[in-house]
């Protein structure tokens, strides 16, 4: 399974929403984060390989009219802590 997260930039057509939920029309997205510094906002995306994330972001999410850039990293998990809970850690 490979990850990847995408650091999304936006511009002044950005929409002001009052809630997130809109990111369920988007099934890749596993989690959405609004950030602070160069970029606006992070996703989190699960794909079964690279070109799967590559046609999210390239057919989906750069084809709105508020995004002005994108950065990836990618990551593919090869080992994981069954006991590590991260949203009750520190």
């Amino acid at each position: 399974m490979w990850q990847a997260q995408v650091w999304v930039k936006w511009n002044e057509k950005t929409p002001q929403p009052e809630n997130w939920n809109w990111q369920q029309e988007w099934p890749e997205v596993t989690s959405a984060w609004s950030v602070m510094g160069d970029w606006d906002m992070l996703l989190t995306i699960k794909a079964n390989t690279p070109q799967e994330v590559e046609s999210f972001i390239w057919n989906k999410l750069r084809k709105k009219e508020w995004v002005s850039n994108t950065h990836t990293t990618w990551a593919n998990q090869v080992w994981h802590n069954p006991d590590w809970q991260w949203k009750k850690a520190g």
